[in-house]
């Protein structure tokens, strides 16, 4: 800490008796929270797209593996029967579409449908299939990828439109496989876990950064009302006052705030500038901003900083040079 704010903090210390005023946020929490919350909003709604991200990755990946189930159906199938009397027959076993389980966590479920749209083989309640075809796809089939519930569990459906013939008859059949999510929602988990560590990772050199700037570039400024509440103020105060170096012939030059604007965050005492001591043209040795007030408030040079109860008796009783040498007003508010 500077010995220029140990001073301070000592010259305050005469005042006996208990301390007041309200609490004062470090200005350092207030621009740490205000650089890191929005980073922090903007990974959380970014977690939110990458998930969604991710589970479509997967998806894309896996309905290969579906549009391949569909085409292993549609190539058991066959026409029997001859003109007007043509049907769909199917000849298949759910034992068939095993080895396209990726593993034990998903299970498939198929639904083919004849010519007429009637049932042939398969799951009877698998919901039937009455979307379109999209018209651009990146696949060499006619086939259509859609979300949807079977037996009160998601599913993800594949719908294979499968031109079937025979030596006496012809027609489109309509095959569905649908896959249950467990492995799919996983594996998007995975890749959304293990980008998550990356993006901690990075918030965390982040929140490293922006600690080590804030706190090297706000270490010559101290907040007013922090140095106030270390060093005690009496129930009765009402205003500081800022003793100041200079002189106007033999009127010595002052200000005076009241503790509403004192103990505001934007009310600062600063003794630094970019690294080193304050130089004299800028308010050496110590210099106030009031930012919620005009220039004239802002006191430069200041030697002593003094809490009362009164700006009656002290000068001109005006409470600032100008105040009392020119008529300015004591509160000079923006």
């Amino acid at each position: 800490m500077s010995h220029l704010y140990q001073r301070l903090v000592q010259r305050l210390r005469h005042v006996p008796g208990g301390r007041g005023g309200p609490a004062v946020t470090s200005l350092r929490w207030q621009l740490m929270a205000g650089i890191l919350l929005p980073v922090v909003l903007v990974l959380a709604v970014n977690t939110v797209f990458l998930y969604r991200q991710a589970l479509a990755a997967v998806n894309i990946a896996y309905d290969r593996t579906l549009l391949a189930s569909a085409k292993a159906i549609g190539e058991q199938l066959e026409v029997t029967g001859v003109g007007d009397e043509a049907r769909l027959n199917a000849s298949l076993l759910y034992s068939s579409l095993e080895a396209f389980e990726a593993d034990n966590r998903s299970r498939l479920f198929y639904r083919v449908s004849g010519f007429a749209g009637e049932m042939v083989s398969g799951f009877a309640d698998l919901p039937v299939w009455t979307g379109h075809m999209p018209v651009h796809s990146t696949y060499a089939a006619l086939v259509d990828f859609y979300d949807d519930s079977y037996q009160g569990q998601p599913v993800r459906m594949a719908v294979l439109l499968q031109p079937v013939a025979g030596p006496h008859g012809q027609g489109m059949a309509t095959v569905q496989v649908a896959e249950t999510l467990e492995l799919r929602e996983t594996l998007a988990r995975q890749i959304l876990v293990d980008t998550l560590w990356r993006q901690l990772a990075l918030l965390g050199v982040i929140a490293g950064v922006v600690v080590w700037v804030v706190h090297r570039a706000t270490r010559p400024v101290q907040q007013l009302g922090a140095v106030l509440a270390m060093a005690g103020v009496l129930p009765a105060a009402r205003f500081v006052v800022f003793h100041c170096a200079d002189r106007f012939g033999e009127a010595p030059y002052y200000e005076s705030i009241d503790l509403v604007d004192a103990f505001h965050p934007q009310t600062i005492v600063a003794w630094a500038m970019n690294g080193r001591a304050l130089p004299v043209e800028h308010g050496a040795p110590v210099r106030m901003r009031v930012e919620r007030q005009l220039g004239y408030k802002q006191a430069k040079y200041v030697m002593r900083i003094e809490v009362r109860a009164s700006l009656a008796g002290l000068y001109g009783g005006k409470g600032g040079y100008w105040e009392d040498s020119a008529g300015y007003q004591w509160y000079a508010g923006i």
